[in-house]
């Protein structure tokens, strides 16, 4: 119960830090918002609506960051840059999903092209209340999803938009910091996104022995 609570703060806590980051990044492209409203100077009114706000914003969001994130493993993983990543989708794909495939083939007898194997293990340990990490594993990488694909965003537009503000130098010195920074940012989502798998595969496993 404590793990689900930690994890329910922590989806909070990035939903708010996206959201916020974003309209910190929509303000220093001097892009507002396009509506006023009239707080009648209440500090506490004003605080909650840009409280809701940010945090919508964060959950609008989500999807796009996900689609994006597919976009950025295909390009970054047609060639094996990271080691570490490949290490963890091997121990994914040739350790664990053979042994959870034949399984549920043998136990379920799903054998259609079809059927999604990873997603029939984490509906088991939902369904059977099994204590893991996973979902701890999942929110970390949302929030590493969401702060990357973030810096991605910015390596596109801030050329354009900004350009003209600063020297050649200093556009590809920014770029750089902007890049690394969301490289590793990059690597880091991933892991947690194989923690996540690894681990539903693990645990159904060892609940099937």
């Amino acid at each position: 119960m404590l793990e689900k609570f930690k994890m329910s703060l922590w989806d909070l806590f990035t939903f708010f830090v996206t959201g916020a980051l974003i309209m910190i990044i929509l303000k220093f492209y001097q892009i507002t918002i396009p509506f006023e409203f009239d707080f009648a100077n209440s500090e506490l009114i004003k605080g909650v609506f840009y409280g809701i706000l940010i945090y919508t914003i964060g959950i609008i969001f989500e999807p796009i960051s996900n689609f994006c994130f597919r976009k950025l493993i295909k390009i970054y993983e047609w060639r094996p840059l990271f080691k570490t990543l490949v290490t963890l989708s091997k121990e994914q794909q040739e350790v664990y999903f053979p042994k959870v495939k034949q399984i549920i083939i043998d136990k379920y007898g799903l054998t259609d092209i079809r059927t999604d194997y990873y997603q029939i293990a984490k509906a088991y340990l939902a369904q059977k209340n099994i204590e893991n990490s996973y979902m701890i594993f999942l929110s970390r990488f949302g929030f590493y999803r969401n702060l990357s694909v973030l810096l991605f965003i910015n390596l596109l537009v801030f050329p354009f938009v900004k350009g003209n503000e600063y020297s050649f130098s200093t556009i590809v010195i920014i770029l750089l910091v902007i890049f690394i920074f969301h490289i590793s940012l990059y690597k880091r989502g991933r892991q947690f996104y194989l923690y996540t798998g690894n681990e539903i595969y693990r645990n159904f496993i060892l609940h099937h022995h």
